[in-house]
């Protein structure tokens, strides 16, 4: 799912870098810039799926809905 953004880290980190592969700081590097991108790349997925719902859903309707159901602390 995310091998377009391994194959951007190790372009990066091992071709425009110049570091070698073997060594422990290019993996190192690549595995951050790699892991970077991937958290970006979610958390900007969920803020932008967020925003949607906040829009869609106001929070009053919401909050009402939870409370007549008694969900056990769900309603905060």
């Amino acid at each position: 799912m995310f091998d377009w953004i391994h194959t951007f880290a190790n372009w990066l980190v091992y071709q425009v870098f110049g570091i070698a592969a073997e060594s422990q700081i290019g993996e190192s590097l690549q595995f951050f810039i790699y892991d970077s991108l991937k958290v970006l790349l979610l958390l900007f997925i969920i803020v932008f799926i967020m925003g949607i719902v906040n829009e869609y859903f106001p929070t009053e309707k919401i909050r009402s809905i939870l409370h007549k159901k008694k969900l056990f602390g769900l309603e905060y």
